[in-house]
């Protein structure tokens, strides 16, 4: 359906979403699937940690050591820019891992909603104060919508004053490099780096 609408209106060619999937295996393993920025997060003996490796161009400098957690600050803007999603057209694989839970371990599926304004120390306090599931998503949320006004935020109002989301200029709209173009992605990112390195 999205390469139907993408054929259609050019403007949608560029679009692209995440990707976050589980299943249980009968021998009670699980499989994780991961395509783009949304987490998986796995909490063991009260401690989180997140297997994902977030598909972004500023999380992809950060595994190439181009940057270094302390130059994040002023370049989250490149933790927006996907690498990697699903997109019309797009052939791109989902990273696939498997997990063997152990008792006692609980895990959470979130987006940078979640993540990209509540901090994982954070997280792991709420998972570990509200063993019910139900109450630590409601307390999750909480936390979030506490923040200052993220992109989310943002978009709804916009809908809910009737103006347009998502057009050139709107500023709202997340791309991704086209994973089925290569090449020229990995040139752009290249590129990129080069930019951030002239800029420190």
């Amino acid at each position: 359906e999205g390469a139907a609408a993408a054929s259609k209106d050019p403007e949608l060619a560029s679009m692209g979403t995440t990707l976050l999937a589980t299943a249980l295996t009968g021998e009670g393993d699980l499989v994780v699937a991961h395509l783009g920025d949304s987490r998986f997060y796995r909490c063991r003996q009260g401690k989180i940690n997140a297997p994902t490796d977030d598909h972004t161009v500023l999380s992809e400098l950060l595994r190439a050591g181009v940057l270094t957690p302390n130059h994040i600050a002023g370049n989250e803007r490149l933790g927006h820019l996907l690498t990697r999603a699903v997109s019309p057209g797009s052939l791109e694989r989902p990273d696939v891992f498997m997990v063997t839970p152990e008792p006692g371990d609980r895990y959470l599926l979130c987006s940078d909603g979640l993540y990209g304004v509540v901090s994982d120390s954070k997280i792991e306090e709420l998972l570990h104060a509200h063993e019910a599931p139900e109450e630590a998503c409601q307390a999750l949320v909480a936390a979030a919508r506490v923040q200052p006004v993220g992109v989310g935020e943002l978009v709804e109002q916009r809908l809910q004053r009737g103006e347009a989301v998502g057009r050139p200029g709107g500023g709202q709209r997340r791309r991704h490099m086209a994973q089925r173009q290569r090449p020229k992605a990995a040139f752009r990112l290249r590129r990129l780096a080069r930019i951030v390195d002239d800029e420190r």
